[in-house]
């Protein structure tokens, strides 16, 4: 099985193993350059009973082994892992027959081949496994004995079989310890192969998420675009709705407002009529906010506009019981709606020649000042629009003489509502009560801004919660 894999690897993997094969080879015949060198030495130091001609076949067989096994290399069409395992395995075994000659030619001085052999094992342990290296040392430590026996005992060398047998069993420890080390750093290699395989795989899959989410990321950011931008065209529309100053003046001279939604677009939107005998201011606070709250202003300020301006209804009380109706007729036409929307309001019509002004409201308070005292009407605990509101409610009428100048406030819940403070709880209707008091007589230029840096400084880093809708006028 893995023969056939070998068979299908790629040009870039086979140029790898043969690189690296040769790397290795050029290793091997480097490593047997120090045995060789140390019989050189022995003979430069006159401590040998042998002469080149002695050592030269040997050398210059093993130098021939290593260029026909480079040849095969290059020659080779495909760079198997069995024929890896076979040069390897093959050299280090015609390197340890050739270190057997050596060792019958250097005679008294042989104890110098397994140093110079060391490294050719040392090569072995770290490319082999344990029983593999293990045999490399039997195998070389037998040729080494029995060499020396045959030298010794029947060839008159000199030296002492007895001494070549107590330098082994120095010299094998040494080699063991040496194999496990080599088998640990083996382990250790082979681990942190597979972890940097694994980083790359990783750091592969990773990119490709990455290259993934930018894709995404410029998509989805095209779709926040055209969505932000199709929402800063719903907010000109609805801001288009809102009367401007100049009808606000035409109610009151002196008056204010505020309307910050929540988001882009929001849920609060309030209507002014002004007529000859009789004004109307209505604020009115839709379900929800963002898109949904605006969508649903859309048909609360229709609805109005229709009750107010086409079927001529001047009576606040009138205007949020038609308005309760319409709503819910447009919302839930079919039984199957599944929707459940609808609003709070406050309606208050102002009737110029009688000094009076008239109050309806819908879950939203009226607070006036008159006389220095503050005065709030909370209106009926009925919301318009619902699927349970009642059909036919009637609201209440609240009626406020002007026989002195008044100050008139009304706003939606998301003022009072808002978080902040040391402790994060609600704005609460006792601040905005202190606020009204403190500054009814000013002018509603600066009571604006008093009013709105109020909420800001005590809101302070925590998120706005609800649209802000704030309405003062002033009746003389």
């Amino acid at each position: 099985m893995k023969v056939l894999m070998d068979k299908s690897l790629p040009k870039e993997i086979d140029d790898q193993r043969r690189r690296t094969l040769l790397r290795y080879t050029f290793l091997a015949l480097l490593s047997y350059q120090l045995p060789v060198g140390v019989a050189y030495l022995a003979i430069f130091f006159n401590i040998a009973k042998y002469d080149y001609s002695d050592i030269h076949p040997a050398y210059l067989s093993y130098i021939g082994v290593s260029i026909l096994a480079l040849i095969l290399i290059r020659l080779k069409k495909m760079i198997t892992k069995p024929f890896i395992y076979f040069m390897l395995h093959f050299q280090v075994f015609f390197c340890l027959i050739i270190s057997a000659y050596m060792i019958y030619a250097m005679n008294d001085q042989r104890y110098l081949v397994p140093i110079g052999c060391l490294l050719i094992l040392i090569f072995v342990f770290i490319q082999s496994t344990l029983f593999v290296s293990f045999s490399a040392i039997l195998f070389f430590v037998s040729l080494y004995l029995s060499i020396s026996y045959v030298g010794i005992g029947y060839r008159g060398q000199a030296g002492s079989f007895v001494g070549d047998v107590l330098y082994i069993l120095i010299f094998v420890p040494v080699c063991i310890f040496i194999a496990f080390i080599s088998k640990i750093m083996q382990d250790q290699q082979k681990k942190i192969k597979l972890a940097s395989s694994r980083l790359k795989t990783t750091h592969a899959e990773l990119k490709a998420t990455h290259d993934e989410l930018g894709l995404i990321h410029t998509e989805l950011e095209g779709h926040n675009d055209r969505m932000i931008e199709s929402i800063r065209y719903a907010e000109m529309i609805q801001r288009s709705l809102l009367p401007g100053i100049d009808r606000i003046k035409e109610v009151s001279p002196e008056s204010m407002f505020i309307w910050m939604p929540k988001d882009i677009v929001g849920g609060d939107i309030f209507y002014t009529y002004a007529g000859l005998e009789v004004s109307i201011i209505a604020v009115m606070d839709c379900t929800g906010h963002g898109v949904p709250g605006a969508f649903l202003t859309m048909i609360v300020y229709s609805e109005i506009r229709k009750i107010i301006m086409d079927e001529v209804c001047r009576k606040p009380s009138d205007i949020l019981k038609r308005l309760n109706l319409s709503v819910k007729n447009i919302l839930y036409k079919t039984n199957s709606a599944q929707a459940n929307d609808g609003l709070d309001a406050a309606v208050c019509s102002i009737n110029h020649s009688e000094k009076k002004v008239t109050y309806a409201g819908a879950r939203i308070p009226l607070f006036f000042v008159k006389d220095g005292s503050l005065h709030r009407i909370n209106g009926d605990k009925q919301s318009i629009g619902y699927k349970h509101s009642i059909d036919n409610f009637d609201f209440t009428d609240y009626s406020i003489d002007i026989d002195s100048p008044c100050s008139f406030y009304i706003k939606t819940d998301g003022y009072t509502d808002q978080l902040g403070g040391d402790k994060r709880l609600r704005f609460g209707t006792d601040k905005f009560k202190d606020l009204i008091q403190q500054n009814h007589k000013k002018p509603y230029s600066d009571q604006r801004k008093l009013f709105l840096d109020a909420l800001i400084n005590y809101r302070g880093e925590n998120e706005q919660i609800d649209d802000i809708t704030l309405i003062g006028f002033n009746i003389q």
